[in-house]
């Protein structure tokens, strides 16, 4: 009986933290807008120049989250695969509060795509509340008309929506 019971609760718990894990904002929800500086300060928003007309891949992440990290060469992949061009580009939000730890992991990863963060840590940043993160990595796909076409939480996921814009 006790066996019954507890393997109930870790069902329970396993049950719940699945569904977390899934991003929140559904196919045709508008796309927060937000803004976050580059390396070298400069401001980036949704609602930038460089942005409009074209789908616009989201990677939210950081330095300290091991699921980020592991990652990394699965996203590589794909960008060599489905590169910025006037078709779509490439944004990482990193929720690194420590700016410096986190030029240090770019530097060490050479992402050849655009990154941004805002300092804030994510349960308090006002993105991760915007976007409604409850788990990292997240990637949203955003249309050239700003709203979410897709999301995932790992890059094999994020192949399946790219390959259908």
């Amino acid at each position: 009986m006790i066996k019954k019971m507890l393997f109930a609760i870790a069902l329970a718990f396993a049950t719940g933290a699945m569904a977390q894990t899934e991003p929140s904002l559904k196919p045709g929800t508008a796309a927060p807008f937000f803004s976050a500086a580059d390396t070298l300060g400069v401001k980036h928003s949704l609602k930038d120049k460089e942005f409009k007309g074209r789908y616009v891949i989201l990677d939210f992440w950081a330095s300290w989250c091991g699921d980020c990290r592991r990652e990394f060469a699965a996203l590589k992949k794909l960008y060599a695969k489905y590169p910025n061009n006037k078709k779509r580009v490439w944004v990482s939000i990193s929720f690194d509060h420590k700016t410096d730890v986190w030029t240090q992991m770019l530097r060490k990863e050479k992402f050849p795509w655009l990154q941004i963060c805002n300092g804030q840590p994510w349960k308090q940043n006002d993105i991760a509340k915007a976007y409604d993160l409850h788990w990292i990595p997240t990637f949203y796909v955003v249309s050239p008309k700003g709203k979410i076409v897709g999301s995932a939480i790992t890059a094999e996921e994020l192949e399946k929506v790219l390959e259908n814009i």
